[in-house]
Parts: structure tokens; C-alpha cells; sequence
């Protein structure tokens, strides 16, 4: 029993440290890690299917 008793301290420990005292930090990293949209052209082909009609083309 004291043994789950000191590990949920020490979880709790950790909890505490990472929300309070490195917060700030975790929180400037996360305002960082954004999802950034970088719009690239892709090359593209003709399609066409098993008779050989064209389906799809560049425009």
C-alpha cells in the first residue's frame, strides 16, 4: 500500500513541477509548434484507362 502511495506522490511531484514551475516554457513550445500550410505544385500525368481513353489531363 505505501508503495502505491509513493508513486502517486511522486507522479503528482511531477505533475505539479512540470505545470507550475516549467509551464512558461512548455507553454512558448507549444505556441510554436504550429501547423504551418506551404501550398507546393505537383507534378501530374495523364490518366487514362484500360482502353487507352484519356480520363484525366493537365491543365
Amino acid at each position: 500500500m505505501s508503495v502505491i502511495i509513493l508513486a502517486f506522490l511522486i507522479l503528482m511531484g511531477r505533475l505539479w513541477f512540470l505545470q507550475v514551475m516549467e509551464g512558461k516554457h512548455y507553454g512558448e513550445l507549444s505556441r510554436n509548434n504550429r501547423v504551418r500550410l506551404v501550398k507546393s505544385t505537383a507534378p501530374r500525368g495523364l490518366i487514362f484507362d484500360r482502353n487507352g481513353t484519356r480520363l484525366a489531363e493537365n491543365r
